[in-house]
């Protein structure tokens, strides 16, 4: 599906995301500027003006006050009025006799291209005791910027701040993509490596805690894939190995049955005991079918089950196993002086201590071996050559080790296997108590 995705190009690049998104908060940036620009331009303009008028409109409040009348030249560009009907036609097209206030406008005369602008002011006066009105006009296009020059200056604003956010651009994708380089490497390792290739992924350089932890975080899900295809491949290597006994059983039944068929008499006695071996080989691939899956899930064993540990059980497991030492000179001695109750199922205990067992069993060609069962701790010590050299032919005892370390390690038992320093085998121990 996200190949799909990526084919469509439905999805944007996170250089082009960066870019993007601090592009367009520069943008706002620059527009805000603008307005900003725009309208201090104008209020700056219309304060000069009105507090000039403000000024100016004392001079001539004096000369009405001293009894000039009509309109009044204040300087080239202001002119003082005492009468409304005596204002510009313009300003009384715009403004009422009551208004008062200062207020710019534009306007154009007849046959001018460009417009004008001019700023008023209407306020009172005492004149003789008594309220008269002044008006006072002000021709601030000869003192403000024309509507071309606002223009251009609106333009090289804009054009400036378009130069800004270009630069701003190419600065933040350059940025952008070496930010994202580290993750682009990352996908090129990992997209060069074999299917089948889950060591962790070593880049060239971590130049931020982020891809890091990024890193860390594929790694431990490329461990955590790996265990799992081993836990895999492991069941299907215990299974062929743990199995093997069984099939040796019901294949000798078979042989022995096939036999009896030849024979004259055949002995009831005799075909019990083969049903009985039969059935109990085909219970215990069961067991043993069962168990392997619960390790391989990783699925608790059931709680309320109990396993009793002690001489007998051992002694079973040694004779169910004596086909492996059946023509060797091999003395088998156990020494069990406790009762150990387990909790986990009986075939655990059997997988695991078997194991030990076959292992012993195959290992050593001559001499004696010995399980021993005392203070919470299983033994087994042979005469064999001990683990420094594993001949090819004892790859599934090696096997079987693995069980028992992974049955130990998820009960929290303690198991260690070593060679003897003052004689030649080795040992091999299963402490079953937690504190171990």
């Amino acid at each position: 599906m996200l190949n799909k995705i990526l084919e469509r190009g439905k999805l944007l690049s996170l250089q082009w995301k960066m870019t993007m998104a601090f592009c367009i908060v520069i943008a706002v940036v620059l527009l805000i500027n603008f307005l900003l620009f725009y309208a201090t331009l104008h209020i700056t303009e219309d304060e000069v003006s009105s507090r000039r008028l403000a000024y100016i409109s004392d001079f001539a409040i004096k000369e009405y006050q001293q009894g000039f009348q009509g309109s009044l030249v204040l300087d080239h560009l202001t002119v003082a009025y005492d009468r409304y009907e005596d204002t510009p036609a313009e300003f009384q097209k715009r403004f009422s006799a009551q208004w008062q206030g200062v207020e710019d406008f534009n306007y154009q005369e007849p046959g001018s291209r460009t417009g004008d602008s001019a700023t008023v002011m209407s306020t009172t006066m005492t004149v003789n005791g008594q309220l008269a009105p002044l008006y006072i006009v002000e021709d601030s296009a000869r003192v403000t910027i024309t509507e071309l020059e606002e223009r251009s200056l609106i333009a090289g604003v804009i054009l400036y701040s378009l130069l800004i956010l270009a630069g701003v651009w190419l600065l933040i994708y350059r940025i952008s993509g070496h930010l994202a380089a580290p993750l682009h490497g990352l996908a090129r390792v990992i997209k060069e490596s074999w299917a089948d290739d889950l060591a962790p992924i070593e880049p060239a350089v971590i130049t931020t805690e982020e891809q890091a932890e990024l890193v860390d975080a594929l790694n431990d899900y490329r461990q955590r894939i790996h265990a799992s295809i081993q836990r895999e491949r492991a069941f299907s290597r215990y299974v062929s190995h743990e199995l093997r006994t069984p099939l040796m059983v019901i294949s000798g039944v078979a042989t022995l049955l096939r036999v009896s068929r030849e024979s004259p008499v055949i002995e009831k006695p005799f075909i019990d005991k083969q049903r009985q071996r039969l059935e109990t080989s085909c219970q215990n691939m069961q067991d043993i079918t069962e168990t392997l899956l619960s390790l391989v899930r990783q699925t608790p064993f059931p709680e309320d089950v109990t396993t009793v540990l002690n001489q007998a059980f051992i002694e079973q497991l040694v004779d169910e196993h004596q086909l492996l030492i059946r023509d060797k000179a091999i003395q088998v001695h156990i020494n069990a002086t406790v009762a150990i109750t387990l909790n986990v199922p009986a075939t655990v205990v059997r997988i695991l201590l078997g194991n030990l067992i076959k292992n012993a069993f195959g290992y050593t060609r001559s001499g004696e071996i010995l399980f021993r069962l005392d203070n919470h701790c299983f033994s087994a010590l042979d005469t064999g050559p001990g683990i420094e050299s594993v001949p090819e032919e004892h790859e599934g005892h090696g096997l079987g080790l693995m069980m028992v370390n992974d049955i130990c390690a998820r009960q929290g038992w303690s198991f260690s296997i070593s060679s003897q320093d003052d004689q030649q085998g080795c040992l091999a121990m299963i402490n079953f108590s937690p504190e171990s």
